[in-house]
């Protein structure tokens, strides 16, 4: 095949693209063949034709994308690579094939070749750029890594080139630092950190020593890594040695940091673990410090420790007590600081003990990774553990049926889930996942949370409210979360809740799907109050001392009869709560006329509105003011009764026909006015059964 065939392939292709025909696997081979026996420079040639192909095709034969393919596979990679040709040319020809799983996406509706799938197409540019390091190609390598390394998805579960570069720095720590320097900024960055997290703590004087001078260098700003992007133990470890090494001012930058207020009230507490235990491990490793800084330090410490107490998260108060407790240990010997700590894994810092060893390194890198050994020193070692046990000695805890199982987002009080909710808790630092994540975890915690808080449950109505109703719902789920929380807090707090509920069920900014599940979840809430009574204690049993004593008697008195049981008295939830419920929700209906149209679009809502006030007067039962709730409720249902829709009219007959029989119920007089029994006479003649029987019925018992 000569050059001008070659440079005629991608021609070939748009031909056989516009004829509608194709091209067969085996003559594929054969061009390809031919195309790696070519030199490199009509291979780049060949290769970089395909921009002006995707760019003319509206989508891409399946033979043209098996070609693309080909284009990123190893063996042309690798031909390029070792060639002599030129680094603008090189880095052009990379830069084309990295980004030609996009182009070819864009056109062929996200179709891939195997090789150019982007998981694949990393590992063979890591395995590339670990051949280029062994022949000392720098600036080919620093090509690659500026790729691979510039945007993070590409590299978070890779380590190939990650073992390849310790080995280097085994043996050539200057090619290490070469490779490093010339690197992008960015690039340089997060191949540092994958790094940190990829050695074990054992390694730091054989693999990351070798670079200190890197992290030390003030343009890269070591600060910025240690507050930045989260890293794993091992990187946490290796950035407290690298801090220790780098001084006090440093050191202290960061407890200055550790103990800003407005940073332990924005930042997330994640972040702020990483930063605890940065502080932590270089602690140990800092250079011994003159009296003159004791004053300083314990100043920002006792200053960031009270702000830390003051949070209402475990967490964040854990995190001061255990940095304080850590930093007073080495400056302050003699002041013996001892706190309950609920965040065991934070607290291990304290006891863990790492030791650096060359021989463990070399295991590790060779491939017997072993699990790192800690020594945790245990001070308080039962000398009895070996004795033999029987099963008297074995206690058994309560299992609690109310506490669900925690996620690492999941608050600890009611007053941290109603901050997420409103993102008073959420920082800019946290993506977007992150902070969905949290408000699903703060969302699935109400239920529980307002059980267990139910003073605070009242003071953050609103709060919690907005938080609830305006959570961005994308599936089923968060429908059924959103509706269990709102029952939870009008159950647990309902005077104060169901109003409140009532308002935001009205407003001008909720969508339908919001609406019904608000008023779904006032209904159930009220027959989860019904449901529910409260047990009530006789009350004359305790007024005199002679009826105490006598019930202690009575109760003392042996009887060979079978004693009468005595009755519980039940008090009713509900009933103190139905004005809250009732009351509120009629009061509002005409509110909002602009999104709310209850007289057109949205009828299906106006029947379960309608057949949620009937649910309110049912449940109330026969009490003696049952008309205090009744005649509002009627002269609701009188407002729809023009309404020409049949399901709707039956809505309204059923509800009526509730309130009715409640009034009969108290024995009060019950009587129907003339402008009802018109309507109910013109129901009687709809061509509809069901409208017309409960009509019937109506109009004879009344």
């Amino acid at each position: 095949m000569t050059a001008d065939v070659l440079l005629r392939l991608s021609d070939h292709f748009r031909s056989l693209q516009k004829e509608g025909k194709s091209s067969d696997t085996r003559s594929l081979e054969l061009l390809c063949e031919e195309l790696l026996s070519s030199s490199s420079d009509k291979v780049i040639k060949v290769i970089c034709s395909l921009k002006d192909v995707f760019a003319e095709m509206k989508q891409i034969s399946p033979i043209l994308c098996d070609f693309a393919g080909f284009c990123a596979s190893y063996k042309v990679l690798e031909k390029i690579a070792f060639s002599s040709v030129q680094k603008t040319v090189f880095v052009d020809f990379i830069a084309f094939i990295w980004n030609l799983p996009t182009r070819l996406a864009n056109v062929n509706q996200g179709h891939l070749p195997k090789d150019l799938k982007r998981q694949n197409l990393v590992k063979t540019m890591e395995r590339l750029a670990c051949e280029l390091l062994k022949k000392k190609e720098v600036k080919k390598t620093c090509v690659l890594l500026d790729l691979i390394y510039a945007n993070s998805c590409s590299f978070d579960d890779s380590s190939f080139f990650l073992h390849q570069f310790a080995h280097v720095i085994l043996t050539d720590a200057d090619l290490a630092q070469e490779i490093v320097k010339n690197l992008r900024y960015r690039s340089k960055r997060n191949l540092l950190e994958s790094f940190l997290n990829f050695c074990p703590t054992f390694s730091f004087s054989t693999l990351i020593q070798p670079l200190q001078e890197i992290f030390l260098a003030k343009s890269f700003n070591l600060l910025r890594l240690c507050v930045g992007r989260l890293l794993g133990r091992n990187g946490q470890f290796h950035l407290g040695r690298i801090v220790a090494a780098a001084g006090y001012e440093v050191w202290k930058a960061l407890v200055d940091y550790w103990a800003d207020e407005n940073i332990v009230r924005k930042v997330s507490v994640e972040q702020r673990i990483q930063v605890a235990k940065i502080i932590a491990f270089a602690v140990d490793y800092l250079p011994k410090l003159t009296y003159k800084f004791r004053p300083e330090i314990i100043s920002s410490v006792s200053s960031g420790f009270r702000n830390h107490l003051a949070q209402s998260a475990s967490d964040n108060r854990d995190i001061g007590m255990l940095t304080a407790k850590k930093i007073v240990s080495v400056f302050d010997p003699e002041t013996k600081l001892d706190f309950e700590i609920t965040n065991s894994e934070l607290a291990s810092v304290l006891i863990e003990k790492h030791d650096d060893c060359r021989q463990k390194t070399m295991k590790f890198l060779e491939g017997d990774k072993e699990e790192e050994s800690v020594t945790v020193i245990d001070n308080n070692e039962d000398e009895d553990d070996n004795e033999s046990l029987d099963s008297d000695d074995l206690e058994f805890e309560q299992f609690e049926f109310e506490t669900p199982n925690l996620s690492k987002y999941s608050p600890r009080f009611l007053l941290e889930a109603s901050g997420i909710l409103v993102d008073r808790n959420l920082t800019q630092s946290m993506s977007e996942s992150e902070k969905s994540k949290r408000k699903v975890a703060a969302l699935e915690r109400i239920p529980y949370l307002a059980q267990v808080n139910k003073t605070s449950s009242k003071e953050l109505v609103d709060e919690l409210l907005t938080g609830i109703t305006h959570f961005e719902i994308i599936d089923e789920n968060d429908s059924i979360l959103v509706e269990k929380a709102l029952i939870s807090l009008a159950f647990v707090a309902p005077t104060f809740y169901a109003p409140a509920i009532s308002s935001q069920f009205y407003e001008e900014s909720l969508s339908l799907e919001k609406r019904q599940i608000i008023l779904s979840a006032l209904s159930k809430a009220v027959k989860e109050l019904a449901d529910n009574p409260d047990d009530e204690f006789e009350k004359d049993q305790f007024l005199t001392d002679s009826k105490t004593r006598s019930a202690k008697l009575e109760s003392q008195t042996r009887r060979w009869g079978s004693r009468p049981k005595s009755e519980k008295k039940l008090k009713s939830r509900f009933y103190p709560a139905a004005g809250s419920f009732l009351f509120p929700f009629l009061s509002k209906w005409d509110k909002n006329k602009r999104t709310l149209l209850l007289e057109s679009a949205d009828k299906d809502i106006l029947s379960r509105m309608i057949a949620f006030v009937g649910q309110i007067v049912s449940v109330l039962g026969n009490i003696p003011d049952i008309d205090k709730y009744v005649l509002p409720a009627m002269d609701f249902l009188a407002t729809f009764r023009r309404i020409d829709d049949t399901n709707l009219k039956l809505s309204i007959i059923r509800s009526f026909q509730i309130c009715l029989l409640s009034k009969a119920s108290v024995g009060n007089q019950v009587w129907i006015d003339q402008n009802w029994r018109i309507w109910l006479e013109e129901c009687r003649f709809l061509d509809c059964p069901h409208l017309s029987i409960a009509a019937a019925e109506i109009c004879e018992l009344f």
